[in-house]
């Protein structure tokens, strides 16, 4: 297969990070059929919550991090091989408590 390259980026990129301890991010990729979407790690509340929209009005979809041994479920929508590459990506923000700007995801 000599010139196919095979890779996966998806850009998770921080626009919001509020003193109540929400942290915004905006999700991009071409990947999987191409997705934007949000998602707010609620380090109080100790909750991920996702967005289809950047008002962030209307949550879609709520994972408990501390229950995380419960099944992740379905975004709709979205590729859940995208889906469960995000959910990683910010559960591990969540646990180092490392809230980086980027926090791309690229195999």
């Amino acid at each position: 297969m000599k010139g196919i390259t095979l890779s996966i980026y998806i850009k998770i990129r921080k626009i919001n990070e509020k003193e109540d301890g929400k942290i915004y991010y905006e999700v991009l990729t071409q990947d999987f059929g191409g997705a934007h979407f949000y998602f707010c790690i609620d380090q109080q509340n100790k909750k991920l919550l996702f967005f289809k929209e950047n008002d962030f009005s209307a949550v879609i979809k709520i994972i408990d991090l501390i229950q995380l041994d419960q099944p992740l479920g379905f975004l709709d929508h979205i590729d859940h091989k995208l889906y469960a590459r995000v959910v990683m990506k910010a559960v591990k923000a969540f646990q180092d408590n490392n809230f980086l700007d980027d926090l791309d995801y690229c195999a």
